[in-house]
C-alpha cells in the first residue's frame, strides 16, 4: 500500500527520495510506516491490514531481499496472530526485520518473538547501514532518528519524531544474523541524536560486520570530539528539542564526568591527608605519654577525632567502589571477587600462637602440629580403668526405664513401604528433608512413581550402612564414633584423627543420645534426694522440683546452702567418672530466687552468678532475674546489629537485601519471642533496624527515607 500525499510530503522533508509504505488501523490512523529508497527495484509490498506490520521485497545481486517493519501488539490474541503471520511471510528468501520495544519487553512470551527468534533475544535501538550488495537500502544522509520504522502515535502524532529499533536478517525463515551493536538503554539515549554506520556484507554464506560502534551509559562518552560535535549539530538543527529530556540526559552525562573527576581529585587529596593525620595522631599520643597535660590531651583527642572522620570517609569511598564493581561485574566470579576473597583469607590467617609457657610459635609446621594434637586429644575418648567400669555397672543397675523385648524387635524390623509412605506424608510443609532440595510436597505429589526408589534407598543404602543387627547399641556407636576429622589452618589440613568422643553438630541422634546418657544422672539425683542429702525447692502445695534436663542442659533446684552445693558437685563427679562427660563450672550459672541476697560462699564456687538486672542465656533464650523487658529487647537488638554489621560491609543488591530480611533477619528474634514477649515499642525498634538496613543512610545520623511501604515489603508472596 503506497502512502498518501500528506505522509509522503512529511517524509520528503526528512528523507528526500524515500518511498513510503504504511499500515493503517481500522479507524484510518497510520500506525506503522516503512521507508525505502525509490531507486530500489521493488517487486512487491504489503501490510498486515491491522496496523502492525509493513513489508516490501526487491531484487539484489544475491537474490530477492525483503524488509519487514513490525509493531508488536500487547494483546495476547493479536500478538499470536501477528507472529504467526510474520513466520509464514519470512519462510522464503532473505529478510531484514525491524522491530519495536514490545519485542524486547515481551520477548519471553510463548506467543511473542522468542519462538520465531529461537531464543536469541533482541537488543534495543539497533541501526544497520548496509554496504555491498544491499548498499541502496539505507541512505547515508539518514540520521539515527531517520527513520526506517516509525509509529505515528509514538510521539504525539509527529511522524518526524520516529524511533528506529533493531535490524535482523533471515534466510528461509532461519535467523542467520542479528545486529546487537547498541549496548545501552534506548529510553533516554544519546544514540537517538547521533548517526551511526554499520556495514553488513553478504558474500555467499559469509556474514561480516565492519565499522562497529558501541554506545554505553558512560560519562566518558562525550569526551569523543566527533560525538560531541555531532550532538551539537543535531541539537542546533532542532531548536524544539531545547526542553527534551534526552538533551538534559546528555548534559547530565557531562556533569557526571565532572563529578567523577572531582571525586578522584578529592580521593587523591584524602590519601595525602590520611598520612598527615596518622603522623599527627602518633605525635599527640607520644606527647600524652611523656606529659599528660590538659593541652596535650586536648590535642590528642582532636587528632583522634580527625582519624575517625578519615576512617568513616574511607568506608564511604569503599562502599562506592563496591557499588561500581558490582554494577560492572554483577555476581559473576570476577577478578574483583577473588581479590576480595584472597584479602579476607589473608586477614584471617593464623600467624602465631602463644603457649602457656610464654613461648610464641611462628613456624607453620609447629602451629599445624599443635592444633592437630589439641583437637585430637579433645575428640578422643580416654581409656577407662576397672574401677570406673565397675562403678558404671553399679549405677546402670539403678536405671528402671528399659526397653522391652517387643520394643527391641520393633527397632530391628525392616521398614515397610507403608511405614515410609506414612513418614513422608507427615513431613513438615515447605521443607526439604535432604540436601537435594526436594521438598516434602514434591515427594507427596510424586509418590506414585517415586515410592520404589525411596523404598530401595532406605532398605539398601541406609540399613546396609547401619549394619542392621540385633545389637542396636553397636549400631548407634558406629554412627557416633565411626568418623574422622581434619582441621583446616591457613590453607593446609592436619592429618586425620578419629572422633570417638562428643557428637557432631546438627546430628539428629544427639538429643536422643543425651536423653539416654543422662538417665543414670537423673537416677543418682533421685537416690540422693531419697536419702535426704539433696533437697529440692517447694513451689507451693505438694510440688517439689529437684531437676530438669533438656538435652545437654541440666538445671538443679536446691536450697541456698553450701553443703547442698558440695553434695551436688560430688554426685556429678561420680557421673563424670562413668560417662566421660565433664562439667564446666565457668559456663555454669547460679540464679538465686532472691537476687538481692547473694551469700559469700556463692562467689567462691567458680560459677557465674545471675545478679539483679544481669542477662543470661538459657536454652538459647536471653532472660534475666527478675525478667526485664528492656534488657531482653536490648539483647535482641544487639544480636540483629551483629548480623547487620557483617552484611553492611558488603555491597548487596536490593533483591538480595529483601531475601536476607525475610528469610534470615526477620527470623532472628522468633525463638526469643516465643518465650518472652515484647511491647509495641520494642517491635517498632526492630522494624526500624530492618528498614535502615534496606534503604541505607544519608550520613552517620540520618537514615534514608523509605521508598516502599514496609507492609508491602514484608507481605507474603
Amino acid at each position: 500500500m503506497t502512502g498518501g500525499r500528506e505522509v509522503q510530503k512529511t517524509f520528503d522533508s526528512i528523507l528526500p527520495g524515500a518511498s513510503v509504505i504504511e499500515d493503517r488501523k481500522e479507524d484510518g490512523t497510520i500506525d506503522t510506516v516503512l521507508l525505502l529508497d525509490r531507486k530500489l527495484n521493488i517487486i512487491d509490498r504489503g501490510c498486515s491490514g491491522r496496523g502492525y506490520a509493513v513489508w516490501a521485497t526487491f531484487n539484489t545481486a544475491v537474490g530477492i531481499v525483503g524488509v519487514i517493519g513490525v509493531h508488536s501488539p500487547r494483546l495476547r490474541l493479536e500478538k499470536e496472530w501477528l507472529w504467526g503471520w510474520v513466520q509464514q511471510l519470512v519462510m522464503e528468501g532473505q529478510w531484514l526485520l525491524i522491530g519495536d520495544m514490545n519485542m524486547v519487553e515481551y520477548s519471553r512470551d510463548t506467543i511473542g518473538p522468542s519462538p520465531i527468534l529461537k531464543g536469541r533475544e533482541l537488543r534495543k535501538w539497533t541501526l544497520c547501514a548496509n554496504a555491498g550488495d544491499l548498499s541502496d537500502i539505507w541512505l547515508e544522509a539518514v540520521q539515527t532518528r531517520g527513520p526506517w520504522f516509525t509509529r505515528q502515535a509514538m510521539h504525539g502524532n509527529r511522524l518526524d519524531q520516529a524511533r528506529l529499533d533493531r535490524c535482523y536478517i533471515t534466510k528461509r525463515g532461519d535467523w542467520i544474523f542479528q545486529m546487537e551493536e547498541m549496548l545501552h538503554d534506548g529510553s533516554s539515549s544519546l544514540a537517538d541524536h547521533v548517526p551511526i554506520r554499520i556495514s553488513l556484507i553478504l558474500e555467499g554464506e559469509t556474514r561480516t560486520v565492519s565499522k562497529k560502534s558501541y554506545f554505553k551509559m558512560d560519562g566518558s562518552l562525550l569526551k569523543n570530539e566527533g560525538i560531541r560535535r555531532e550532538v551539537e549539530r543535531t541539537w542546533s538543527a532542532h531548536p524544539d528539542w531545547a526542553n527534551d529530556d534526552r538533551k538534559r540526559w546528555g548534559l547530565a552525562l557531562a556533569r557526571t564526568r565532572k563529578i567523577l573527576l572531582a571525586h578522584k581529585r578529592t580521593q587523591t587529596r584524602g590519601e595525602m591527608d590520611a598520612e598527615e593525620i596518622s603522623k599527627r595522631l602518633a605525635l599527640a599520643r607520644l606527647q600524652v605519654q611523656v606529659n599528660d597535660s590538659t593541652s596535650n590531651r586536648r590535642e590528642f583527642e582532636e587528632a583522634l577525632m580527625a582519624a575517625r572522620r578519615r576512617e568513616q570517609a574511607d568506608m564511604r569511598i569503599c562502599r562506592v567502589k563496591c557499588r561500581i564493581k558490582w554494577l560492572a561485574d554483577g555476581d559473576a566470579p570476577s577478578k574483583y571477587f577473588f581479590a576480595c576473597l584472597k584479602a579476607k583469607t589473608k586477614r584471617e590467617e593464623l600467624t602465631s600462637i602463644k603457649l602457656d609457657s610464654g613461648e610464641v610459635l611462628v613456624d607453620e609446621d609447629r602451629i599445624l602440629q599443635l592444633i592437630e594434637d589439641t583437637y585430637g586429644n579433645l575428640y578422643t575418648a580416654e581409656e577407662e580403668g576397672s574401677e570406673a567400669l565397675e562403678k558404671r555397672r553399679e549405677i546402670l543397675q539403678l536405671v528402671d526405664k528399659r526397653l522391652t523385648a517387643a520394643q527391641n524387635r520393633k527397632l530391628e524390623d525392616t521398614p515397610t513401604e507403608e511405614l515410609i509412605e506414612e513418614i513422608v506424608k507427615t513431613l513438615p510443609h515447605e521443607k526439604s528433608p535432604g540436601f537435594d532440595g526436594v521438598t516434602s510436597e514434591v515427594l507427596v505429589e510424586g509418590w506414585d512413581f517415586m515410592r520404589g526408589d525411596c523404598f530401595k534407598m532406605v532398605r539398601k543404602d541406609t540399613l546396609s550402612a547401619l549394619g542392621m543387627s540385633a545389637d542396636n547399641v553397636r549400631r548407634i556407636q558406629g554412627l557416633v564414633t565411626g568418623g574422622a576429622a581434619q582441621v583446616h589452618v591457613n590453607g593446609r589440613f592436619t592429618r586425620r584423627f578419629e572422633v570417638t568422643r562428643g557428637v557432631r553438630q546438627g546430628c539428629p541422634v544427639a538429643p536422643l543420645l543425651f536423653a539416654m546418657v543422662t538417665q543414670p544422672l537423673m537416677r543418682l539425683l533421685r537416690e540422693e534426694e531419697a536419702r535426704g542429702r539433696l533437697m529440692g525447692v517447694n513451689y507451693g502445695g505438694q510440688t517439689t522440683l529437684l531437676h530438669q534436663i533438656y538435652a545437654d542442659d541440666t538445671g538443679v533446684n536446691l536450697t541456698m546452702e553450701e553443703s547442698q552445693f558440695n553434695r551436688l558437685k560430688a554426685t556429678i563427679q561420680v557421673f563424670e567418672e562413668i560417662s566421660g562427660a565433664r562439667l564446666n563450672l565457668a559456663k555454669s550459672l547460679i540464679m538465686p530466687i532472691s537476687p538481692e541476697i547473694i551469700l559469700d560462699w556463692v562467689r567462691t564456687t567458680g560459677c557465674d552468678i545471675a545478679g539483679p538486672g544481669k542477662s543470661f542465656l538459657y536454652l538459647g533464650v536471653t532472660t534475666c532475674n527478675p525478667i526485664d523487658e528492656a534488657v531482653i529487647a536490648k539483647a535482641i537488638t544487639q544480636k540483629m546489629l551483629k548480623r547487620l554489621a557483617h552484611w553492611s560491609n558488603r555491597f548487596l543488591s536490593w533483591p538480595a537485601k529483601i531475601i536476607l530480611l525475610k528469610q534470615v533477619l526477620a527470623a532472628t528474634p522468633l525463638y526469643q519471642l516465643l518465650s518472652v514477649g515484647l511491647e509495641q515499642k520494642g517491635l517498632e525498634a526492630l522494624e526500624s533496624l530492618c528498614r535502615q538496613f534496606l534503604w541505607g543512610w544519608v550520613d552517620q545520623d540520618h537514615p534514608r527515607a523509605s521508598m516502599v511501604a514496609w507492609e508491602r515489603i514484608t507481605q507474603h508472596k
